[in-house]
This record gives structure tokens, C-alpha cells and sequence, in this order.
């Protein structure tokens, strides 16, 4: 039973690792990808640092907040 348990820690530990590992991408890289429209692109390529690594969650959010902001 103790060699049961103590998979079942192993198994438990290593999730966190998996779930710590985010990619980031430059904003180049994110400019170049087939996965954005045009629209979304120049919404990108104007807000996006040059120097910063975002990821994709983050490039999703910048899009969003945009479209979801009021006009002035």
C-alpha cells in the first residue's frame, strides 16, 4: 500500500511542473502567425511592445480589451 501512495505523490508533484511551463513569444512572432486576422494584426503591431515576451493568453486579452472598448 505505501508503494501506492507514494505514486500517487509522484504522479500529484509533477502536474505543477507541467502547468508552470508557458511559452512566450516575441511580438514578431505573433505578427507572422497565421492564427490572427489582418484587423487583429494591426490592433497587435500597435500595442505590443517590441522588447516584451507575451503569451498567447495575453495577446488574446490585448485583442479583446480592444474590441470590448468603448469609443470616446
Amino acid at each position: 500500500m505505501k508503494e501506492q501512495n507514494s505514486k500517487a505523490a509522484t504522479s500529484t508533484d509533477s502536474v505543477p511542473a507541467v502547468e508552470a511551463s508557458v511559452t512566450s513569444y516575441t511580438k514578431e512572432q505573433f505578427l507572422g502567425s497565421a492564427k490572427y486576422s489582418y484587423q487583429d494584426k494591426d490592433v497587435l503591431a500597435a500595442l505590443l511592445d517590441q522588447d516584451k515576451l507575451y503569451t498567447a493568453d495575453e495577446v488574446q486579452q490585448v485583442i479583446d480589451d480592444f474590441k470590448n472598448k468603448e469609443a470616446e
